[in-house]
């Protein structure tokens, strides 16, 4: 198949081999970790007949487990299990605390419901498995009784319904009326147990409280007898310990305290004010109206005083009369200080002695205070003794009283919501069931095996894993065909001959395929298309000398001249296509000088008039000289100029050094690489040994591709060359 080149002048650049090899110069492949869902389809087309049987595999397997299994029916009985909630007498709320919540409280239940208790008082009941011919458990021998719970637990199954109280029980047995039975049984002697439990429990509570009665009364009426003497011998009156007189005076004295010191802290502000001897702050701090008055003065005669001397001078007498009456205002103002300060320092000395006798009142007080606050103490103690027994014993009767009620309604806490019914169609084996997950466990395994074995798998297979590979276009796709090397073959002098496909079935994709091989081809190097056109591959059975024939065909039915030239001396093939068996003349006989152009070549075919196919001779012990040789590069030559193209088949790369030699003298070499079959290693290897000569490679054509798999076929009628009942393409594997 042909695929668009993606060179934006619409074709393959020129000396593609150069700039792969100053890119890449030891061919290294590309490596990617993305795993697209093309590549996963692809890995699954390519192992389908492994994920195949592995589903019949699992489907035989689910089948027969269906058909061998012991069919088995499900009884189903369901409980309504009820919170515990107070029920006055208090014991419930305790019991709740010990089994934590509700979720708790129903797991226990569910382990109850599984114990061996009840297990092995519904076997003696109904007389299952060994206890058939006894009616007590002990005479059973141990390891027949664990044989026997062992036996009846796989059968049970005790689950809570999902966000809500109810309990399911679930029983399996062959027989659907025995199912039934023991569902019925088990949830018949769990609600009696129980029930038995719980009233057992709660009529011994009430004996207990019964005799516990007696010595709180005891206890009670002793604690109020020995309050009452502690008050005699106390003084203490009345009931109350806090009303008394002490405690009184003692409120009444820190008050009084707490108002002196903040009398005290005001005036001793004051009196430190006044030692600072600064009039401004003392005229502040003495709030005297005398010295604000004489300060006003003073400040008013000394603006009289400046302005007289100001305008008059010192000597007038008005000035000087100024002077005598500032120097009495300053006189006056000296003794207002002088007084206001001693009476600011009394009134703090004063304020001190008023705040230090408070002090000593107020610790008296406390120390009185003290003695009382510890006979308030221990009377307080006393009486929270004698208020506490009355209480419990209060409260001890009340409970004792309603202990008989509470243990009838309170027995039990356990409801049948549905009793067993007898099944009707079984759940063992479910068919569906069986035969989903055998085809489920089977396609998980063919996967499984699938992936192990693409990990173990170095071939290519793909397109995307050829050019990741070799950095490499491909240029072509030639699909997969049941004949590798013809489409069909014809009988000629008792020889078999094969026919090309491009002759064959010029219709099929195939044929389309090496159609587009030589355009890619042509369009290597427009101005000058390629004369000399090497094809081979990285190890046998590729395809390459098919691909070689072919293409030389594709060439030939384009109107030019074309030489095919089989230099496969080795193991040559390309006769078979036209002569049958090995002609007895060829290349070797030319190189040998044995023949001429003329005795070599094959007679022309009608369908190919411009074909010329030089087949490779008798074998020789020395291939590698011949071609090697000056003979070679001159009938090479001598061919460039009466042939258009020459295509030259050459033997595998990997194995002879052939081709390497061969494609030093071409234009163009093309790899074939057959998928699924060449390895990721072999390639490597023909691409380094091409890249190291220097050799111009045009691309790789992907042979027997699988286009089931492949993008670039859209469905089976491709531009009308899709695979018609009874066409010739029915040949060609989709």
């Amino acid at each position: 198949m042909y695929i668009e080149p993606s060179h934006p002048s619409g074709r393959f650049p020129s000396g593609i081999g150069g700039r792969l090899q100053s890119s890449h110069p030891s061919a290294g492949f590309a490596t990617t970790d993305e795993l697209t869902f093309s590549d996963i389809w692809k890995l699954f087309h390519r192992n389908r007949l492994i994920l195949l049987l592995a589903v019949l595999v699992g489907l035989t397997v689910g089948l027969l487990y269906s058909i061998f299994t012991t069919t088995e029916y499900e009884a189903t009985a369901s409980v309504q299990y009820a919170p515990e909630t107070s029920a006055g007498l208090g014991l419930t709320t305790i019991a709740a605390s010990e089994l934590g919540d509700n979720q708790n409280a129903i797991d226990t239940e569910i382990k109850i419901l599984q114990s061996p208790a009840i297990t092995l008082q519904v076997m003696r009941d109904l007389h299952m498995y060994d206890f058939s011919a006894v009616n007590d458990s002990s005479e059973l021998p141990p390891a027949l009784t664990e044989r026997s719970l062992s036996r009846f637990a796989s059968h049970l199954a005790v689950q809570q319904v999902p966000k809500t109280n109810l309990i399911e029980i679930r029983f399996r047995d062959h027989d659907p009326t025995r199912a039934a039975l023991v569902a019925n049984a088990v949830v018949k002697t769990y609600v009696q147990r129980n029930f038995q439990t719980r009233y057992q429990a709660a009529h011994d509570i009430a004996e207990w409280l019964d005799k516990q009665l007696s010595g709180i009364k005891v206890g009670a009426e002793d604690s109020q007898r020995k309050l009452a003497d502690f008050q005699r011998q106390a003084g203490m009156l009345g009931t109350d310990e806090a009303d008394n007189t002490v405690t009184d005076r003692l409120r009444q004295i820190n008050d009084e305290l707490t108002a002196a010191e903040a009398d005290r802290i005001i005036k001793e502000a004051r009196y430190r004010m006044m030692s600072s001897q600064s009039p401004d702050v003392i005229s502040v701090a003495a709030m005297s109206p005398t010295l604000q008055t004489l300060r006003t003065q003073q400040a008013q005669l000394q603006v009289d005083y400046a302005q007289l001397t100001t305008k008059f001078g010192p000597g007038y007498p008005e000035v000087a009369q100024l002077h005598t009456q500032i120097s009495q205002v300053d006189a006056s103002i000296a003794t207002e200080m002088t007084r206001v300060a001693k009476r600011v320092e009394n009134e703090y000395r004063a304020a001190l002695q008023t705040e230090s006798m408070l002090r000593d009142q107020f610790d008296q007080q406390k120390v009185e205070a003290y003695k009382l606050n510890d006979t308030a103490a221990q009377y307080s103690i006393m009486r929270g003794e004698v208020d506490a027994s009355r209480e419990l014993y209060n409260d001890v009767q009340i409970k004792l009283k309603e202990a008989g009620i509470t243990a009838g309604l309170s027995s039990t806490n356990v409801t049948i919501l549905d009793v067993a019914r007898t099944p009707v169609k079984p759940v063992v084996p479910n068919v569906k069931v069986a035969l989903l997950t055998g085809l489920s466990v089977g396609l998980v395994l063919g996967i499984i095996v699938a992936f192990f074995r693409e990990s173990l798998n170095d071939t290519i297979n793909s397109v995307e894993q050829l050019e990741e590979a070799s950095s490499l276009p491909v240029i072509a796709l030639v699909p997969n065909r049941l004949e590798d090397k013809g489409s069909s073959t014809t009988i000629v002098g008792g020889s078999s001959l094969m026919s090309p496909v491009i002759l064959g079935m010029p219709q099929s994709k195939s044929a389309e395929a090496y159609r587009g091989l030589r355009t890619c081809i042509l369009l290597y190097s427009v101005d000058q298309p390629p004369n000399v056109i090497a094809i081979t591959s990285s190890i046998p059975q590729e395809g390459k000398t098919t691909t070689s024939v072919n293409m030389a065909i594709a060439l030939a039915q384009r109107g030019a001249k074309v030489l095919l030239v089989d230099a496969d001396l080795r193991r040559p093939s390309v006769h078979k296509y036209f002569a049958g068996s090995r002609p007895k003349r060829g290349l070797t006989s030319l190189l040998s000088g044995d023949a001429s152009m003329e005795d070599v070549c094959l007679p022309a075919d009608e369908a190919t008039p411009g074909l010329t196919v030089i087949p490779s001779g008798p074998l020789t012990p020395y291939p590698s000289e011949m071609l090697s040789s000056s003979r070679f590069r001159d009938s090479l030559n001598t061919w460039r100029q009466s042939f258009d193209h020459i295509v030259i088949d050459t033997p595998p790369i990997t194995a002879v050094t052939d081709p390497v030699i061969i494609a030093q003298y071409a234009d163009a070499v093309v790899l074939v690489a057959r998928a699924g079959f060449v390895t990721k290693p072999a390639l490597s290897r023909s691409i380094n040994l091409l890249i190291r000569a220097q050799i111009k490679i045009a691309g790789i054509v992907l042979n027997r591709v699988d286009i089931a798999t492949e993008y670039y076929y859209y469905g089976s009628g491709y531009y009308g060359y899709g695979r018609k009942k009874g066409s010739a393409d029915a040949y060609y594997a989709t």
